[in-house]
C-alpha cells in the first residue's frame, strides 16, 4: 500500500516535471570533457541552437530507445545539438564506445563519474532529457521514456529552433 503511494507520488512529479517551459531558468554550467578528450561547453553549444542533454546509463533500457530517437529528431533539427551524460561512473568505461556504436549513435559523450552534473542538473531518474534554448536557459525537461514521447520532443525542440532562428543571438 505505501509502496503503490509513493509509486504514484513519483509519477505525478514526473508529469509536472514534463511540462513545457520548466521554469526557463538559467540552466547549470557544462563545460567537461566528452570520451574523446574535448572541451564540451553547454553554453557555447546553445549560441548555435537548442541543445537536448540527456542523462543515460548503458544499463537503462529506456535510455537505449531514446537515445537513437533524440539524435535523430537534433540531426533534421537545424542548430540543435545532443550531449549524452552518461551515469554509469568509471567502472563501465571501456563498455561506452562499443555500446555507442552499437546504438549508431555519433553525438559526444560526457562522462559524469561522480555525478555532480547530475545533481547540478537535478536529475532523479534515467532517462532525463533536458532541452536548453539558445539563451542557456531551461526550456523543456522530461523524465522516463515510453515510445511516442519522442513526437512531444521533437516538438519542443523544432518549435525553440525556429524561435532561436529569429531572435538576435545572445550577449555574452
Amino acid at each position: 500500500m505505501i509502496r503503490s503511494a509513493i509509486l504514484t507520488l513519483v509519477m505525478a512529479c514526473v508529469c509536472v516535471t514534463s511540462a513545457p517551459g520548466a521554469g526557463k531558468e538559467q540552466a547549470p554550467a557544462l563545460d567537461a570533457r566528452d570520451l574523446d578528450g574535448r572541451t564540451i561547453s553547454l553554453k557555447t553549444l546553445a549560441q548555435g541552437g537548442p541543445v537536448v542533454v540527456a542523462f543515460w546509463a548503458t544499463w537503462c533500457k529506456p535510455c537505449t530507445k531514446e537515445l537513437p530517437q533524440l539524435q535523430r529528431i537534433v540531426s533534421a533539427t537545424p542548430g540543435a545539438s545532443l550531449v549524452a551524460v552518461n551515469q554509469d561512473g568509471p567502472r563501465n568505461r571501456a563498455k561506452l564506445r562499443p555500446f555507442w556504436s552499437r546504438l549508431g549513435m555519433t553525438a559526444p559523450i560526457v562522462l559524469d563519474d561522480d555525478g555532480a552534473i547530475g545533481e547540478r542538473f537535478r536529475v532523479v531518474a534515467l532517462p532525463t532529457t533536458i532541452v536548453i534554448d539558445r539563451g542557456a536557459r531551461v526550456a523543456f525537461v522530461h523524465q522516463g521514456y515510453r515510445p511516442g514521447d519522442e513526437i512531444g520532443l521533437g516538438e519542443e525542440i523544432a518549435s525553440l529552433a525556429v524561435a532561436d532562428s529569429t531572435a538576435p543571438a545572445p550577449q555574452n
